[in-house]
């Protein structure tokens, strides 16, 4: 919800929030799934320093995760070298990749 309304969204349908409720207690049921969802609306403005969803613009937002991304490639490459060595010492493989001349762990 709070990213839509970053990113320039009038309103934000609850409907299926709305629905389980609805179906697990009644009108209480859906009352109470909406309170949660309020909260968790008020939790997200007070950790982005916010009191009022009118004062959020898209400067909020993260538009390119590009560490995360970098991490995942190095997490990836990181396995993928550990599975080639395994299968070199077992004899499965003659050859190790160049990739183990200038391999590096990533720094976290």
């Amino acid at each position: 919800m709070i990213k839509a309304l970053t990113l320039g969204a009038e309103a934000v349908w609850l409907g299926r929030a709305t629905l389980y409720g609805l179906a697990a207690g009644g009108p209480a049921g859906a009352e109470h799934a909406l309170s949660l969802l309020r909260g968790e609306i008020d939790r997200t403005l007070g950790l982005l320093g916010f009191t009022n969803i009118q004062d959020l613009t898209s400067a909020c937002l993260i538009k390119q995760p590009s560490n995360l991304l970098t991490l995942l490639q190095e997490r990836h490459r990181t396995t993928a070298l550990a599975i080639k060595i395994k299968l070199f010492f077992q004899g499965k493989i003659t050859i190790l990749p160049y990739v183990i001349y200038s391999f590096s762990l990533p720094t976290y």
